[in-house]
């Protein structure tokens, strides 16, 4: 199993390369076919927070701030794995996140039925997290043309199907902050004034 910026050696155009070294033609080789530790590892940990954040959402009127805090720490994790590699941007889910976790402690404070403000502010912080994974899939159409190989190893360092995994992790907190908890949050309003 490979590590996370490990290479794996490919035969590319009847040369020997690692994994993650461009070809002749300066395109980086295609990644290796099989998970590594680390993409299964990976992978659990985004399958528990989109089954989660789903479970959340349905049985509890309080979701909002372990599902932002959940996402907010991975978002922090993400910018302190990049302090090593000279980049140090920061990911931008540190900054939505934040605006989901307010949305939950406000929710706390008000109880279990939200008031219309709430309502709002909670949409709203929802549709601005679902343009943002929306993004995901936008930039990479446009950078690697669906190409989930290439898009595996130059932005995660991995191997094919764990860019598969990605993409599908972005179309369902799509569907999750752009449909799901809309449509929940105003049910629950809903019922609240009634």
């Amino acid at each position: 199993d490979m590590a996370p910026g490990d290479t794996q050696e490919v035969i590319v155009d009847g040369g020997l390369h690692s994994g993650n070294a461009a070809d002749s033609r300066g395109q980086t080789a295609d990644p290796p076919l099989a998970y590594s530790t680390s993409e299964k590892v990976r992978t659990l940990v985004i399958a528990v927070a989109v089954v989660g954040s789903y479970l959340a959402l349905f049985l509890t009127a309080y979701w909002l701030l372990p599902v932002g805090a959940f996402f907010w720490l991975w978002a922090v994790r993400n910018t302190v794995m990049k302090v090593g590699t000279g980049s140090i941007k920061p990911d931008g889910g540190m900054f939505t996140f934040a605006l989901v976790i307010a949305a939950g402690i406000w929710a706390i404070v008000n109880g279990p039925c939200m008031t219309e403000a709430l309502l709002s502010y909670s949409i709203v912080v929802s549709v601005i997290i679902g343009l943002n994974y929306i993004l995901l899939p936008y930039a990479w159409a446009r950078l690697f043309q669906w190409n989930m190989a290439r898009m595996a190893v130059r932005a995660y360092k991995a191997s094919e199907p764990f860019g598969w995994v990605m993409l599908a992790y972005a179309t369902t907190m799509v569907a999750f902050w752009l449909v799901a908890s809309p449509v929940v949050l105003g049910v629950r309003y809903a019922r609240c004034v009634q």
